[in-house]
């Protein structure tokens, strides 16, 4: 209830039961205020409180507006410190999430190197019995290996021999290339590719161009010489067979000596055919 209905709630009591306790001093002593005297003070008591209000009201509508901007103005900083907040958690979880994705390529750079271990174990199992001359058991070895890790090159080559000692020359053919898609700088593979081709699948021009390639990436492996000296003999290229056939010899460091008399021998034969 307001003072202004506080106030008249009185009067209107007071005017009911007639017990204003309101007294003046006259003549050495207190007499009862009369009836319109009385209603001329509570009149006054009235408009005092009213215009009272009235002007706190007009203070308070005067200065609202800075308040309403500070308040804004509280609101905005608090929103910008909401604001700011969440940004550290983003960075926080970025630090998290950098050291979730750091853990993960660690477990995935284990798991690849896991795998690539298995690999190798089988495809040295498939050559130790690839040597035995048992190609169709170290095929599944070989199998086994590129199944442990798709990407393993060196499997792919030795399949590829294994395929060809069987006869089976398209599977050798797409093996070399896996093995080249692989690993493209790989000399042993253009090498063997390069037989492939000049021996089996008759096409002795290409298979020069991955001799050569293989001797351009590793000039002191000695096979892809020996390989191309026989190839251009076969096409009756004798002054091309002497220059490889002598550059087998002087790059092949560890050649048996039958097989070095062999080709010694060769080059004496080739010669007297100039």
């Amino acid at each position: 209830m307001s003072i202004i209905h506080q106030a008249l709630k009185k009067v209107h009591i007071d005017r009911d039961m007639d017990t204003s306790p309101a007294y003046i001093q006259e003549r050495g002593g207190y007499t009862p205020f009369s009836r319109p005297a009385q209603k001329i003070k509570i009149t006054c008591i009235v408009i005092a409180l009213s215009l009272g209000i009235i002007a706190g009201f007009w203070v308070f509508l005067k200065f609202w507006p800075n308040a309403s901007a500070l308040l804004v103005r509280e609101n905005h900083q608090s929103g910008l410190q909401a604001q700011l907040r969440p940004e550290e958690d983003r960075v926080g979880n970025k630090d998290a999430s950098n050291n979730s994705i750091n853990a993960n390529v660690a477990y995935s750079e284990s798991r690849i190197q896991t795998a690539l271990e298995a690999a190798k174990n089988r495809n040295l199992i498939g050559m130790e019995i690839y040597r035995q001359g048992k190609f169709s058991l170290a095929k599944m070895e070989f199998l086994a290996s590129i199944e442990a890790f798709p990407q393993y090159a060196e499997a792919y080559n030795n399949i590829g021999l294994t395929y060809k000692q069987l006869g089976d020359f398209k599977n050798a053919e797409e093996s070399y290339k896996k093995a080249l898609q692989c690993k493209p700088g790989y000399p042993e593979a253009l090498n063997n590719y390069g037989v492939l081709l000049d021996s089996s699948i008759g096409n002795p021009n290409m298979a020069r161009e991955y001799f050569k390639k293989s001797i351009s990436l590793a000039p002191d492996y000695p096979d892809p010489y020996l390989n191309m000296a026989i190839s251009f003999e076969k096409d009756k290229k004798i002054d091309d067979a002497i220059i490889y056939y002598e550059k087998f010899l002087s790059h092949a460091q560890q050649v048996v000596e039958p097989v070095a008399h062999d080709i010694r021998k060769r080059i004496l034969y080739l010669s007297l055919q100039r």
